[in-house]
């Protein structure tokens, strides 16, 4: 009960007192295999582990039963199988176990139960990292299934896997999916939302951020980083953590001297709270954590950016979008976005991979085609990235009206989806501003009065009036004076 609660320190404690007591080998061997469980979830180091396994075999000395000893030498095994891969997957110590090795393990029907959801989650944990996101979500989902089978497990292991199918789902680009399985257990019964919470704000601080509403994204991950400092029993602190730096350093919002760590450093978000729970120290070195760590520039040892293809891919992403077709050509970055997007799984992978090969085309229908499609996914930012790219295509041939058009689009779908459009758009969005003396006439224009009544009032000619509202209508990407009461000011500055 008090290692599905989270509560590390009291568990170990317990198993402590037990494991000195116990004679019966199939209790002292699950009270051993839960020993190694809770100590990895402490942060302990490898010496530690390494006694526990040491004592666990010596224990076998002296026992009659022979199947008994065979029984509780074959959990020994599958344990210390089991530990190896875990230091491999989840600190920096490497290198990294291969697909094959973990499948060929979990093959072994005689494994405990506990042992073998440790190692699908391991093997999801490659498999993501890696942005094969539906492999780790097509061992997650039945996992999810078979843990019901299990009560003790069951109480272990289900926010883990439950979060790991909604980051999946996310980075898939199955949003809608991803909404629902995250409903599903957002009101989940009072006594166990405590232990979801966290998770669920993370998940839904992920969401906003992959479609680019990064001020919501912000709020989300300051409510996970409260929650899970309660309650970490997914071990998701640290993750947190440095997403919540992320966005702030985006917004150019100060970064408080807490998140500001790297792996090597210690920080108060590692004491031990009343409840047992333990900090971050116990989280940084998860394999997403040190990816993001990577990202923001303090790598673990022997680590690099590169060695997490999908947080990569977002990280590459985001540069991207801060260049014009011509930095971006002089640039690799748009070849090396093209290659991660190729080799990842999802339709958020095929959308970034097919924006790179159209950023390199003078063709604005191919990313109108690609703005629609992608709208249909809810694959936001790559609507307005497509929208604008397009749009600048149809400005440099003269079509000032169809690019006005799509970035009043852009513009309105922004507004609605509180986006963040980034620099190098908003300068974009920039070219359908309308001056002081065209908003003027457009208000006056929305008043009922006529080219002739506007030049009266303003003193200046009609013929003046015509041109302003000729610019105001390519601005906007309207044919017709009706529309401009349906235009609004959205597309430039002044009406955002």
């Amino acid at each position: 009960m008090l290692l599905s609660m989270g509560r590390h320190h009291a568990a170990r404690a317990l198993l402590l007192r037990l494991i000195d007591q116990l004679t019966d080998l199939a209790l002292l061997g699950q009270a051993y295999a839960y020993l190694l469980e809770v100590t990895t979830n402490i942060g302990t180091d490898g010496a530690e582990l390494e006694r526990i396994l040491d004592d666990w075999k010596h224990r076998a000395r002296g026992h009659a039963d022979a199947e008994e000893v065979s029984s509780f030498l074959a959990l020994h095994s599958a344990g210390a199988r089991v530990l190896d891969f875990w230091l491999r997957v989840n600190t920096a110590r490497g290198p990294l176990p291969s697909v094959s090795e973990l499948q060929e393990f979990l093959e072994d029907r005689l494994l405990p139960a506990q042992v073998r959801f440790i190692g699908m989650i391991m093997l999801s944990d490659l498999h993501t990292s890696a942005g094969r996101c539906q492999q780790a979500l097509d061992l997650m989902e039945p996992a999810l299934q078979d843990l019901k089978e299990y009560p003790v497990p069951q109480a272990m292991y289900e926010v883990r896997v439950f979060f790991r199918i909604g980051w999946n789902l996310l980075f898939l680009g199955q949003y809608e999916r991803a909404a629902a399985f995250i409903d599903s257990y957002r009101h989940a019964r009072l006594r166990s939302i405590q232990y979801y919470q966290g998770a669920i704000s993370l998940l839904d601080g992920v969401s906003h951020l992959l479609q680019g509403r990064v001020q919501l994204a912000m709020a989300k991950m300051a409510e996970a980083v409260t929650e899970l400092q309660i309650a970490d029993i997914t071990q998701l602190l640290a993750l947190a953590n440095k997403l919540y730096r992320l966005l702030l350093a985006r917004l150019g919002f100060p970064v408080p001297e807490s998140l500001v760590i790297g792996p090597g450093s210690s920080s108060s978000s590692g004491t031990i709270s009343l409840n047992g729970q333990l900090g971050e120290e116990s989280s940084k070195q998860r394999i997403l954590a040190r990816a993001f760590a990577a990202g923001l520039g303090y790598p673990y040892p022997g680590e690099s950016l590169e060695c997490f293809p999908l947080v990569e891919r977002e990280f590459v992403f985001s540069m991207t979008r801060q260049l014009g077709d011509q930095e971006l050509a002089d640039s690799q970055l748009g070849e090396r976005l093209r290659a991660l997007a190729a080799g990842q799984q999802g339709s958020r992978a095929a959308f970034l991979a097919r924006l790179m090969d159209l950023r390199g085309s003078e063709l604005g229908e191919p990313l109108e085609q690609l703005a629609q499609d992608a709208l249909a996914k809810k694959e936001y930012l790559v609507v307005i990235e497509a929208w604008a790219r397009a749009a600048e295509r149809y400005a440099q041939s003269g079509d000032q009206r169809r690019c006005g058009a799509l970035l009043r689009r852009a513009a309105q779908l922004i507004d609605q989806q509180g986006m963040d459009p980034g620099k190098y758009i908003a300068r974009v969005l920039a070219m359908t501003e309308l001056t002081a003396r065209e908003t003027e006439i457009v208000s006056l224009a929305r008043q009922g009065l006529n080219n002739a009544q506007i030049a009266r009032t303003l003193t200046v000619s009609q013929r003046t009036v015509e041109g302003h509202l000729y610019r105001v209508f390519s601005k906007l990407g309207i044919t017709e004076r009706a529309e401009l009461d349906h235009a609004g000011l959205e597309a430039g500055t002044t009406g955002r």
